[in-house]
């Protein structure tokens, strides 16, 4: 359902809506905003707060053009007056500031294309899913044969065929996300 539509629903009152989208951002909100300040706990209730005022402010946010922006601008300006209240975090403030703001969409980008790729993975048959998330944990073919107890042949046989399905369904994005591979290594 796209977010636009689940927007409506949450003014609305609908709480199921609201479900949605947190289970859609929760994860990836949180990595941002641990990004950004370095402490999970604290990240984690950023993001609560920010969840807290969509669902508190649900009958005001006619003015919400793009909820998924919504969330992350307001994830990123929760880490920044949380950076700002921490007093030992003075400096660090200031050269993150500047960094975010160099960083800010190329980051949101490559959380969004994660969670997409990660969506896309639970669409695959189990044993497929299983290989690439071993996979992207770093595994190689013959750890992974022996953690799901089969022949490295047949894991290559899954991996391709995870591939070659997650290019038909991911389309474009799946060069998007090989590149951003690289450019971590």
């Amino acid at each position: 359902m796209e977010d636009k539509i689940i927007l409506e629903k949450i003014q609305k009152s609908d709480k199921a809506a609201f479900e949605t989208i947190v289970n859609r951002y929760y994860t990836t909100l949180c990595a941002f905003a641990y990004h950004i300040i370095k402490d999970r706990q604290s990240a984690e209730d950023i993001v609560q707060e920010v969840f807290v005022k969509l669902w508190t402010g649900r009958n005001h946010s006619v003015e919400i053009t793009s909820l998924k922006d919504y969330l992350f601008v307001s994830a990123r300006n929760y880490s920044l007056n949380h950076l700002r209240s921490d007093k030992r975090q003075t400096n660090h403030l200031k050269k993150m500031e500047q960094e975010e703001e160099e960083n800010f969409w190329p980051y949101v980008i490559e959380e969004e294309t994660n969670r997409l790729l990660l969506e896309a993975i639970e669409q695959l048959p189990p044993r497929s899913a299983e290989v690439m998330r071993f996979s992207l944990e770093g595994m190689r073919l013959e750890k992974i044969a022996e953690q799901m107890n089969i022949s490295v042949n047949t894991v290559k046989s899954l991996k391709y065929e995870a591939i070659r399905k997650l290019r038909s369904s991911l389309g474009p994005l799946i060069y998007l996300f090989l590149y951003m591979r690289e450019k971590k290594s």
